[in-house]
């Protein structure tokens, strides 16, 4: 299928950290649960790998078990970067389709 704009990584990337805020939340809300282990997503990793060698399949977030205990000052931490990040992807994504439109509005003046 065409595609004039390939967001596939953006889109994938959001979710990752949409995936992530989700279970930042839940080690946060299980932190005294006996037994409770913590999560984390595994993203970042695999896409470097997928992009080194260049692989046309899309790479999907993944929750593994995290080693040790969560600390709430990790897990805040986390949350911080997170938002950090997912803001950063949402506001190029709409860089982009505002790029779009501009193009599509102005072309053929």
């Amino acid at each position: 299928m065409f595609q004039l704009l390939d967001t596939q990584l953006l889109e994938n990337s959001l979710d990752a950290s949409s995936l992530r805020q989700q279970v930042i939340a839940n080690n946060i809300a299980n932190l005294n649960t006996p037994g409770y282990q913590a999560q984390t997503v595994s993203f970042e990793a695999e896409l470097r790998q997928a992009l080194e060698e260049e692989s046309p399949e899309p790479v999907r977030p993944q929750v593994v078990a995290q080693a040790g205990r969560a600390s709430i000052h990790n897990e805040m931490a986390s949350l911080a970067k997170n938002q950090i990040m997912y803001t950063a992807l949402s506001t190029k994504i709409s860089g982009l389709f505002a790029t779009f439109k501009w193009v599509v509005e102005n072309a053929g003046r």
